[in-house]
C-alpha cells in the first residue's frame, strides 16, 4: 500500500487565533513558526506530530475530527491544559473530553492505554473485516482486500513546498 503524506490543520477563527496559537504550542509541545508575512493565514508547529496514529471512530453525532492527547497522568495534564485556557466537558472511564480556548473537543489518554498494535485488537479487526465483507462489495470501487505484508516504505521523494515558511 502507498503511503501518503498528509498534514492535520486546526482550523481557528480569526478572533481567537492568537490564542489558539498560544494554546496549541503548549499542549502540544512545540514552538509555533511563522513566514513573518502578515498575510499568510498559517503557523507552523513543527515536531508536534510526535508518533501520530490515525484511527476512524463510530459515534453517535456528526462526523468531526479530534485529537488524542497520551499523558503519564491525565489529571495532572488536565489541569496543565486548563491553566493554558482549555475547559473539561467530562470524564470517560480513564480519560478526559476537554475543549481548547479554539472550541475544539480533545481526549486526553492515559500512557497506559493499549497501542493500536496490541494483540487484543486482532479480535476486533477480525470482527469489522467480517462486517466490511458484508457490508461493501466490489462494485463500490473501493479495493477490499486486506494486506497482510509489511507496508513498503515510500521511497524519498522531493514535494514542492506549499507556502514559504523560513526553516528557523
Amino acid at each position: 500500500m502507498l503511503r501518503r503524506r498528509y498534514t492535520l490543520l486546526i482550523d481557528c477563527e480569526e478572533s481567537g487565533f492568537r490564542t489558539g496559537v498560544r494554546f496549541w504550542s503548549e499542549a502540544l509541545g512545540a514552538r509555533a513558526r511563522h513566514s513573518g508575512d502578515p498575510k499568510d493565514p498559517f503557523v507552523e508547529l513543527p515536531g508536534a506530530a510526535g508518533d501520530l496514529h490515525v484511527e476512524l471512530q463510530r459515534v453517535g453525532a456528526p462526523g468531526r475530527y479530534h485529537l488524542d492527547l497520551f499523558a503519564p497522568d491525565v489529571d495532572a495534564e488536565a489541569h496543565r491544559l486548563e491553566a493554558l485556557g482549555a475547559e473539561k466537558v467530562r470524564r470517560e472511564q480513564a480519560w478526559w473530553v476537554m475543549r481548547a480556548p479554539t472550541g475544539h473537543l480533545f481526549c486526553i489518554i492515559p500512557d497506559s492505554a493499549p497501542s493500536p498494535d496490541d494483540e487484543a485488537d486482532d479480535e476486533f479487526d477480525d470482527e469489522f473485516d467480517d462486517e466490511a465483507d458484508d457490508e461493501f462489495d466490489d462494485e463500490d470501487g473501493f479495493d477490499h482486500e486486506l494486506d497482510d505484508g509489511p507496508a513498503e516504505p515510500e521511497p524519498p521523494q522531493a514535494y514542492p513546498r506549499l507556502r514559504s515558511v523560513p526553516n528557523s
